[in-house]
C-alpha cells in the first residue's frame, strides 16, 4: 500500500507538471516568445505556469476558501492550457528524442533517470525535516484550519513566501505526499534547467554530467527529498531567468522582458534573500537591454509575481519584511528577545570576514557550528571555477550568467552569512564550472584532463554514496519496508514528545490549547501554542515577567495546558516555576521520552522527562 500510495502521488505530480507546461506555453504563444530549443521552451512554460499558480493561490488566501481555490486554480491551468496539448506533445518528443545519441549520453541519461526515480521515492517518506516540522508545513496547516491570518507564535511563518503555496496546495488536497512531491518537482526542473544552460556553453554530454552532479550534490538531494522546504524552486527559476535575459539581445521583445522579470519576482517572493538575487537579475537585464523602457517591463513582471508575501506581511503587521524592519514600521510591537534570536538563526546578525566573503562565489563557505547536508555544495565549483576565466566568452549568456552568479553570491554573503542561501544560484555556477571543464577537456593538457575527469567521477561516486547513506530509511519508508510510525520515531525530532501530548490530551474535547516549548510541532493533533521565545513573537520575556502576567496570558490565549520538556526555556523559566510552586500549574501526567542529541545522522539519543501541567484558572 505504501508503494502504491507513493506511486500515485508521484503520478499526480506528473499531471500537475503537465498542467504547468500547458498553461505556460499558452502564455508564451500569446506573448509571441519562443526559444529555439524545445526543452527550454517547455521549462520556461513550466516556470511561468508555476509562478502563476502560486500567485493565484496568494489571491485565494484572502477568501479563505483554500480547497475550492486550489481546485479553481488547477481548473484555470487546464482550461487555458489545453489548446496547447498537441504543440507541447510535439516539443516534448523533440526534446527527449534519443535517436542519434552517443552511448555515453544514453548511459548518463539512464543514470539521471535512475537518480530522479530514487529521489522521487525518497521524497514520499513521511515528513522529518526540522524547519519543515517547525514552520513550513505547520504554517500551511494553520491556514487550512484557522483561516487567513498571522500566527505570531511561530515567527518564521512570516518568512513563508510564494513557493510555500505549493505545500499548501498539497495539504489542501489532503496529501502530505503530494506536497512533498511538488517540492521534489522543483528540483527535477532545476536539474533540467542546469542542463539547458550547460548545453548552450558546451557539448551535450556535459549537460547530462552537470545534471547528474546537481542531483547528487548533498544540499540538493536533501532539499528535493526530506527537507520539506521549497527553496529548490528558486534554483529552477534563476537559470531560466538567465536564459531569458541572455536571449533578449537577439529577441528584444516586451514579452521576454516581462517573463524575465516575472521569474525574478518569483525568486524575490520566495525568500527575503531572493531579493538580492532578483536585484542581480535586474542588473544583468539592464546591462543586456540598455533600455529603461525595457527595464520597466521587467519590473512590471516582477511586481506581478513577487509582491504578494510582502503585501500580506504589510497587511498583518505594517512591516513588509516582518520581523526585520518592525522597529521602523511598528516600534511599539517589537519583541527584542525574539528578534535577536531570529537575526542570529538566519545569519542576518553575522558579518562575513573578507576572506570568507570571497568563498561564497566558490560555494566553499561552510559554517562549522552547524555542519550538515543542508549546507554542503560539494567541491566542483571550487575546483573548476578558475577555468571559467579561460572558458569565458563575451556573449550575452556568459555575461548574464557570471554577473548574476558573482553579484548574488557576494550579496548573500554580506546580508546573511549563511552559505545554504546560495542554492538558487548554484545551477548557473555549476553550469559555468562545467563549461570551464569542457574547455579543459579540449585543451592539450593531458594530465589536467585526466585529473579533472577523475575529480568529477570521485565527486559523483561520493555524492551517490552520501545519498544512499542519508536516504536509505526514507526509501524504505516510502515503499513500505519501514512502517510510518517506526520511521518517524527513528528520524523525526521531538516525535516521542508529540506522541505523549497527543495521547495525554486525546480525551479532551475542548478548544483549549496546550502551550508547548519543543520546536517540531507539525504532528501535534491538539490545539497548541508554541511558546519558546526564541521563535515565538507572542511570548515576550519583557512582558511576561511575573506569574500574574502569565495567568492573564493563559486566559487571553485560551491555554489550559503547559508542556514542560524537560525544562522551561531559560528566558521565561522563573515565573513559570513560581506558578508551579504556588499550585497554579499542577502536574497531571509525565513520561520519559528520547530524542536526538546533536545531528540526527549521528543517531545519538538521550532520555528526558516530559511533564503535562494543567493551568488552574483563577480569572
Amino acid at each position: 500500500m505504501a508503494l502504491a500510495s507513493s506511486a500515485g502521488a508521484l503520478g499526480c505530480v506528473a499531471v500537475f507538471a503537465i498542467l504547468l507546461v500547458l498553461f505556460g506555453c499558452r502564455l508564451l504563444r500569446w506573448s509571441k516568445v519562443a526559444f529555439p530549443n524545445p526543452l527550454e521552451n517547455l521549462l520556461l512554460g513550466a516556470a511561468l505556469g508555476a509562478v502563476t499558480f502560486e500567485a493565484l493561490l496568494s489571491l485565494v488566501a484572502y477568501t479563505g476558501k483554500w480547497r475550492l481555490g486550489v481546485g479553481a486554480a488547477l481548473a484555470v491551468l487546464l482550461i487555458v492550457g489545453i489548446p496547447e496539448a498537441r504543440r507541447v506533445s510535439q516539443e516534448f518528443r523533440a526534446a527527449f528524442r534519443l535517436a542519434n545519441r552517443s552511448r555515453i549520453e544514453l548511459t548518463l541519461a539512464a543514470a539521471v533517470f535512475l537518480v530522479l526515480l530514487l529521489q522521487g521515492l525518497a521524497s514520499m517518506a513521511p515528513l522529518t525535516g526540522s524547519d519543515a516540522l517547525h514552520y513550513h508545513f505547520p504554517t500551511a496547516r494553520f491556514c487550512l484550519t484557522e483561516g487567513f491570518g498571522p500566527n505570531f507564535f511561530i515567527v518564521q511563518s512570516f518568512l513563508c513566501g510564494q513557493s510555500h503555496q505549493l505545500i499548501l496546495a498539497g495539504l489542501a488536497l489532503g496529501s502530505e505526499k503530494l506536497a512533498m512531491g511538488l517540492l521534489y518537482l522543483g528540483g527535477l526542473l532545476a536539474a533540467a534547467a542546469t542542463a539547458c544552460v550547460v548545453r548552450r556553453l558546451a557539448r551535450p554530454v556535459w549537460a547530462w554530467v552537470a545534471a547528474l552532479a546537481f542531483l547528487l550534490t548533498p544540499i540538493v538531494f536533501w532539499q528535493m527529498t526530506t527537507s520539506g522546504a521549497p527553496d529548490v524552486w528558486m534554483a529552477f527559476y534563476v537559470p531560466i531567468a538567465v536564459l531569458c535575459i541572455a536571449s533578449f539581445r537577439e529577441q528584444p521583445q516586451a514579452g521576454l522582458a516581462v517573463w524575465a522579470g516575472y521569474l525574478a519576482g518569483a525568486v524575490a517572493g520566495a525568500k527575503y534573500t531572493g531579493c538580492v538575487i532578483a536585484a542581480a537579475l535586474a542588473l544583468a537585464f539592464l546591462w543586456e537591454a540598455r533600455s529603461f523602457r525595457s527595464l520597466s517591463f521587467f519590473f512590471g513582471g516582477s511586481l506581478c509575481a513577487g509582491i504578494w508575501p510582502y503585501a500580506r506581511n504589510f497587511y498583518w503587521t505594517n512591516d513588509p519584511v516582518f520581523p526585520f524592519a518592525v522597529h521602523w514600521f511598528a516600534p511599539h510591537n517589537v519583541n527584542r528577545f525574539t528578534l535577536d534570536s531570529v537575526l542570529l538563526t538566519t545569519g542576518a546578525s553575522s558579518h562575513s570576514s573578507t576572506l570568507k566573503l570571497f568563498t561564497f562565489p566558490l560555494f566553499a563557505a561552510f559554517d562549522a557550528a552547524r555542519p550538515g547536508f543542508f549546507q554542503y555544495f560539494a567541491p566542483l565549483c571550487l575546483v573548476f571555477a578558475p577555468l571559467v576565466v579561460l572558458a569565458f566568452r563575451n556573449t550575452p549568456l556568459w555575461r548574464a550568467l557570471t554577473l548574476v552568479w558573482i553579484t548574488s553570491s557576494l550579496g548573500i554573503g554580506l546580508s546573511s552569512d549563511m552559505a545554504r542561501y546560495l542554492l538558487p544560484v548554484f545551477p548557473i555556477a555549476l553550469a559555468a564550472s562545467f563549461a570551464g571543464l569542457a574547455w579543459l577537456r579540449e585543451s592539450r593538457w593531458k594530465f589536467s584532463k585526466a585529473l579533472s575527469l577523475a575529480t568529477v567521477v570521485v565527486v559523483l561516486v561520493m555524492g551517490a554514496g552520501g545519498f544512499f547513506v542519508y536516504e536509505r530509511d526514507a526509501l524504505a519508508a516510502s515503499v513500505g519496508l519501514l512502517g510510518r510510525e517506526e520511521y518517524l520515531r527513528q528520524r523525526a525530532p521531538d516525535y516521542e514528545r508529540v506522541e505523549f501530548v497527543n495521547r495525554a490530551l486525546a480525551a479532551e474535547k475542548s478548544p483549549e490549547k496546550a502551550l508547548v516549548f519543543f520546536r517540531h510541532v507539525y504532528y501535534l493533533n491538539v490545539p497548541f501554542v508554541y511558546g519558546d521565545p526564541n521563535g515565538s513573537w507572542g511570548v515576550d520575556p519583557e512582558r511576561l515577567r511575573t506569574p500574574e502576567a502569565w495567568l492573564v496570558f493563559f486566559h487571553q490565549e485560551h491555554i489550559r495546558w503547559v508542556v514542560r520538556s524537560p525544562e522551561y526555556p531559560e528566558a521565561i523559566a522563573g515565573p513559570l516555576r513560581q506558578l508551579q510552586d504556588s499550585g497554579d500549574l499542577v502536574p497531571v501526567s509525565e513520561a520519559q521520552t528520547t530524542d536526538f542529541v546533536g545531528k540526527r545522522i549521528e543517531g545519538v539519543r538521550q532520555s528526558s522527562l516530559i511533564v503535562l501541567l494543567r493551568v488552574q484558572d483563577h480569572l
